[in-house]
């Protein structure tokens, strides 16, 4: 699926300072990049011979996984507290954002699943007008969950079976896809309704281009970190799998971690009208012409991925060899 190389973020034996690995780098965002990257008249501008377009974020449809059950009270404030600057950081980079939240609990029919509400609101988007008053009422959610904490099943129940159910509307097939999962414990998930390895190839199938879905954890590290939290054994596998972040659940500040899980969040795709022979398309960013790896046609949906990371903002010139704009 990909690759298994992931670091360990923040591990420790005993709670301490959070170190966190590098993501993509990226400059900070204009303060209006002007475009919707899933809109058919994404282009912004044309110049006389090409169809001009910035490079900005793909959605994100950004689920939290939160273990409800006893002992969880702190980690649930620890991230009800970071959760302003997260939604700062994305509304910054103008990502199309949902962000939801599902408990652990799969025992309990209210939950299992369904995402938590604040009167009609089910996720939070980018024109919520208080986004961490809405996440403090949906994440703050207690500790008299059922005791053997699920977050595989429940992050499957709820982007599978109530995706088109209760949770309609939160999951946007052209989105990239977050799971953060938030346990002081293993997974305790069963092989019903689905196993580690078919939730792995079930998440890779969501998405066709790699790095679009991923499973970040905020679990216990390896052996665990003294009395406050065993080893996040069965969530491991997840990130891994996806390349995902770990981080140590038992670390004082988990800010630094979940700016880093923006970084991770893919360039939008470029939208065309039609189809195109890459062969006799040439691309420009910011004066400079790409070469013919830096970026990607994917004929089956008439669009084109950038392969290199560059700039929100950056504009990208989109010319026929010939000399003609491309049908875009």
């Amino acid at each position: 699926m990909r690759g298994w190389t992931v670091a360990w973020l923040a591990l420790c034996v005993s709670c301490g300072e959070a170190s966190f690995g590098e993501g993509p780098v990226r400059s900070d965002a204009p303060d209006e990049i002007g475009v919707d990257p899933y809109a058919s008249d994404w282009s912004a501008g044309s110049t006389d011979d090409a169809v001009r377009y910035y490079v900005g974020p793909a959605a994100l449809d950004l689920l939290f996984v939160v273990d409800n059950s006893c002992n969880m009270e702190e980690p649930q404030e620890q991230l009800i507290g970071h959760f302003d600057g997260l939604a700062d950081r994305m509304l910054a980079d103008g990502i199309d954002f949902h962000v939801g939240v599902v408990s652990t609990d799969m025992e309990d029919p209210d939950h299992s699943g369904k995402l938590r509400s604040f009167d009609y609101d089910r996720w939070i988007d980018a024109n919520a007008p208080d986004p961490g008053a809405l996440f403090t009422f949906m994440a703050d959610l207690g500790v008299h969950g059922w005791h053997e904490e699920a977050g595989r099943e429940a992050s499957f129940v709820a982007l599978q079976f109530e995706r088109d159910l209760y949770n309609l509307g939160f999951y946007r097939p052209e989105a990239a896809l977050g799971v953060v999962i938030l346990s002081d414990e293993a997974d305790y998930s069963t092989n019903v309704p689905i196993t580690l390895d078919d939730y792995v190839d079930w998440m890779d199938g969501l998405k066709t281009l790699d790095g679009w879905a991923r499973v970040h954890t905020i679990v216990g590290p390896p052996g665990g970190c003294g009395l406050f939290a065993e080893a996040g054994d069965g969530y491991f596998e997840l990130s891994q799998a996806t390349d995902g972040l770990m981080v140590n659940i038992c670390a004082p500040d988990w800010s630094a971690e979940l700016d880093a899980m923006v970084d991770l969040v893919p360039q939008a795709l470029l939208d065309l009208d039609g189809p195109i022979d890459p062969a006799q398309t040439r691309l420009v960013a910011d004066g400079v012409d790409m070469g013919s790896d830096e970026w990607e046609y994917l004929a089956d949906s008439f669009q084109i991925r950038l392969v290199t990371e560059l700039p929100y903002g950056t504009p990208i010139d989109v010319y026929a060899v010939d000399g003609e704009t491309a049908e875009l």
